[in-house]
């Protein structure tokens, strides 16, 4: 028997037992020491800072393409198997119908074609985006992908994209909302008719199942995002976030008449305190600026961000006009954002939120050196 033994200036060893003749080893192995700062942060926009009360809201007059026949809009028609529904009361994001896509053949299509104007082409020069909501149902897998383009006279124009990139689609049973500029369908100077979504591919035997509403070509403004990144060499572990709003409100419950006796503050739960939100913010963790799947979040009111596992309001004040109040949640397992990789948290501001006084987001974590 041969004994081997590495031992440390303090007595202790690691050993390991070979019998006569064997050939045997003693793993050792280093790695990099690694060092470790707090960090806090507030994810900011490069035109207006950590300033977030602006207004990210889509204006003008947009064109209404279609909402599942609650509205009289763009006609509609499909190719392949009969898997489109143009009026489906299964589910709508507003009014009671949308448009359903079910187990939909590969290459088939559902096209809405303008014949409810301005005009049958309309010249894209004027407006600045396509925007919708989607819900889905089931099904939709890594390897499904549902494209949109532009159509005119029959025939396709621009770019096609992949409707996957723009939301979360593992997120089942939720609407979310999707907006495609038209620089990224090369659709900047062209004039359209029709817009079309076509089921490109599928990931095992069927495809998803999903609802559509509000689709809509709109005339002005666009979301503003703010974002947050790791040093260079770093990786910035983010335990804790924390938004901050204030606004011309009154949040003072009286009770019997007498203020000095109130304990709980007049919030409503279906409000960004006084502000009704409408699309919201859309919380995301980006890679080389792809969407990492399963990380987006959206929010439309005190309510949803309360409802987040180990969220609380940690901070409410008020003088009796302006009330300020801070939503701050804690991470079981932190958000890693890692430098060499790319990444970044980003938040997207798709309402107006600019009626509010003062808003804010900012991150509390720790820096990881991986220079050393």
């Amino acid at each position: 028997m041969i004994k081997n033994a590495i031992a440390n200036t303090d007595g202790h060893t690691a050993e390991v037992d070979c019998v006569d003749g064997e050939t045997c080893a003693l793993a050792v192995a280093t790695r990099p020491l690694k060092t470790y700062t707090n960090k806090i942060g507030f994810l900011t926009n490069p035109a207006y800072g950590s300033d977030m009360n602006k207004n990210g809201a889509y204006g003008g007059t947009p064109v209404l393409i279609h909402d599942g026949t609650d509205t009289g809009a763009w006609s509609f028609a499909e190719t392949g198997t009969v898997a489109w529904t143009a009026d489906s009361t299964d589910r709508a994001y507003a009014g009671t119908k949308s448009v359903k896509a079910l187990n939909t053949v590969v290459d088939s299509y559902a096209e809405f074609t303008n014949n409810a104007g301005p005009g049958t082409d309309i010249d894209l020069t004027n407006y600045v985006a396509f925007t919708m909501w989607i819900n889905v149902d089931s099904d939709w897998l890594a390897g499904d992908s549902v494209i949109f383009q532009g159509v005119v006279d029959a025939g396709l124009v621009g770019n096609s994209v992949k409707l996957e990139d723009y939301f979360d689609y593992t997120s089942y049973d939720t609407w979310q909302f999707i907006a495609i500029p038209k620089a990224d369908l090369g659709l900047t100077t062209t004039s359209i008719d029709a817009v079309r979504f076509t089921q490109n591919a599928r990931e095992g035997a069927k495809s998803p199942t999903y609802y559509l509403d509000l689709i809509t070509l709109e005339e002005t403004g666009a979301p503003i995002e703010y974002n947050i990144e790791p040093d260079k060499g770093t990786w910035f572990y983010i335990d804790t976030v924390h938004i901050t709003m204030a606004d011309a409100y009154t949040s003072i419950l009286t009770v019997a008449g007498a203020t000095e006796n109130s304990t709980m503050p007049n919030l409503s739960y279906d409000k960004f305190l006084g502000m009704t939100a409408v699309e919201g913010l859309k919380f995301e963790i980006y890679r080389n600026d792809d969407l990492v799947e399963g990380t987006s979040l959206e929010v439309a009111s005190l309510g949803d961000m309360l409802a987040l596992p180990d969220a609380r309001i940690t901070n409410a004040v008020s003088d009796g006009t302006n009330t300020l109040i801070s939503v701050e949640r804690k991470l079981s397992v932190p958000i890693i954002l890692k430098a060499e990789e790319g990444d970044e948290l980003r938040v997207t501001l798709s309402d107006n939120f600019s009626v509010l006084l003062m808003m804010k987001f900012s991150v509390m974590g720790y820096l990881e050196s991986r220079n050393v």
